[in-house]
């Protein structure tokens, strides 16, 4: 039988602008879920980040491809933000919606591979003075899994970075993954996703340094 979703997506893809390819980002308080993508993707890919500032707002919120655009929530609203939630597109969405060659992407990573990655950079920058904590001091735990997007979005800030019952520090994403498969019984815009929640980097630095 002739898979007329996937021709049509084909025909989408080819009118649409692939999205550039910027090399490795430098992680920043304001790119993290542009740099999450790239972590997840295993790509350099270059995406626009969407601040978004309300919670309200952030729940309507959409991955984007077309151009590529990341929606990036910071909770709490008010002060140093605990977690970051990102809306990312999955390598799935990015090859078959995006058209982006399967060259410039790698496997499909979790949010645990992100939170090693920000664990090691954020500890590199801190001047050796101000370490009180080594990367080996911390847990990274496996990735919360959720399959419905109001569970991924509570708790309401997620608690990527707590003590445990020892007393040692553990880190733990959360993920919202969607296939974009034809036969997903939902929308074209929350299909091919890969949603991370991270700690903040600048929490994670926080620790890091003992204050």
């Amino acid at each position: 039988m002739t898979d007329w979703r996937r021709i049509l997506g084909i025909c989408v893809v080819a009118v649409g602008v692939a999205p550039a390819v910027a090399g490795p980002l430098e992680l920043s308080d304001d790119n993290v879920c542009a740099w999450v993508l790239q972590q997840v993707t295993g790509s350099e890919l270059e995406a626009e980040v969407a601040v978004v500032r309300t919670f309200e707002e952030f729940k309507d919120a959409k991955a984007e491809v077309a151009p590529l655009r990341v929606k990036q929530y910071r909770s709490p609203e008010q002060g140093m933000a605990q977690s970051v939630a990102c809306k990312l597109s999955s390598v799935e969405g990015l090859r078959e919606k995006a058209g982006v060659a399967g060259n410039l992407l790698g496997e499909q990573r979790s949010c645990k591979y992100a939170h090693q990655r920000m664990l090691e950079v954020e500890y590199q920058r801190l001047a050796p003075g101000r370490r009180q904590l080594m990367p080996a001091d911390f847990t990274l735990l496996e990735d919360e899994t959720t399959w419905m997007g109001p569970l991924w979005l509570y708790p309401n800030p997620y608690p990527a970075l707590v003590r445990g019952d020892s007393g040692g520090w553990q880190l733990q994403g959360k993920v919202l993954e969607v296939s974009n498969a034809w036969y997903v019984p939902l929308p074209a815009s929350v299909k091919g996703v890969h949603y991370c929640t991270v700690v903040a980097p600048e929490y994670l630095r926080k620790v890091l340094s003992g204050d």
